[in-house]
């Protein structure tokens, strides 16, 4: 499980709101395998956003920094106003079914919500079949020719996945903290060395686990295990520096510890599908 800081308060106080005062009004539903460079750059939505991961295997990377996984199962959900970037792999693209609404006020439509504070969250679902067909219904009803009344049972379908969303989280959330925190940990400790080789036995040392015992949590609550999040997150800070700092491929591949610009070329044309130079080639001058 992956959230930002009151998550799961945040999203009961969304729902609380919605019972009582406000309607979901979807404003988009949208089935594809992704292509090459698919939101590749800084997104920040004024809609309200969930995405479920149907095949494949990509991730957002949030402000925060937190890289969620996304692969088959994947339920994220992201608020209003949070910048988040989102990359795929080329040879295995994700298969994904977003849905993108706002929250309107029953007596006057014209007012919306706002989350308070903008956040996020995410979990992996016990059953893709019952999510493979739940989206795929609120999809049919949105595109589909039916009566109004009708299709107003999707936007009940998406208040059905949101309240599972928060269940879920809370079960999760249940007796996880000691070993969520010394994954934070972990995480803190790769994120704070993108710059350097490490290992995973310097990593176990710093949070007081063994190798065996580090590589399983870590994967079971991050997704990845933890040299995959340490190359991930490179490439990642790869791509931001590449976009806003103005730095070179090579400055940036020497920063990252690679003496080699072409060997860093090629890691980050596999991670996100196309090469750092197309970065710096749209990004604004």
């Amino acid at each position: 499980m992956l959230k930002s800081d009151g998550a799961i308060d945040n999203l009961r106080y969304m729902i609380g709101r919605l019972s009582n005062e406000y309607v979901i009004r979807l404003h988009g539903s949208f089935r594809f395998p992704v292509y090459p460079g698919w939101k590749s750059g800084l997104q920040v939505q004024e809609d309200m956003h969930i995405l479920y991961v149907r095949g494949g295997e990509g991730r957002y990377t949030m402000e925060d920094g937190t890289v969620i996984p996304l692969r088959r199962g994947s339920l994220a959900f992201i608020s209003d106003r949070y910048p988040y970037w989102s990359s795929h792999e080329l040879d295995n693209p994700l298969v994904i079914h977003g849905l993108r609404f706002g929250l309107y006020r029953r007596d006057n439509e014209r007012e919306t919500f706002r989350a308070p504070s903008p956040f996020y969250c995410y979990v992996k679902v016990p059953d893709h079949r019952y999510y493979d067909t739940l989206t795929y219904h609120i999809h049919s009803l949105y595109h589909g020719d039916y009566e109004p009344d009708i299709k107003l049972t999707a936007s009940v379908s998406v208040q059905q996945i949101l309240n599972e969303l928060y269940l879920m989280l809370l079960r999760k959330n249940v007796g996880s903290e000691k070993f969520e925190s010394k994954v934070q940990l972990a995480k803190q400790y790769i994120e704070e060395r993108l710059d350097e080789k490490i290992s995973i036995r310097d990593v176990a040392d710093h949070v007081g686990m063994s190798v065996r015992y580090l590589q399983k949590l870590f994967k079971s609550e991050v997704g990845y295990s933890p040299k995959e999040y340490h190359l991930s997150a490179q490439m990642d800070k790869a791509h931001r520096d590449l976009e806003q700092s103005g730095q070179t491929v090579t400055q940036v591949a020497e920063r990252l510890g690679y003496s080699d610009a072409f060997a860093f070329s090629h890691q980050f044309k596999k991670h996100f599908g196309f090469p750092p130079l197309s970065v710096i080639n749209r990004s604004p001058k």
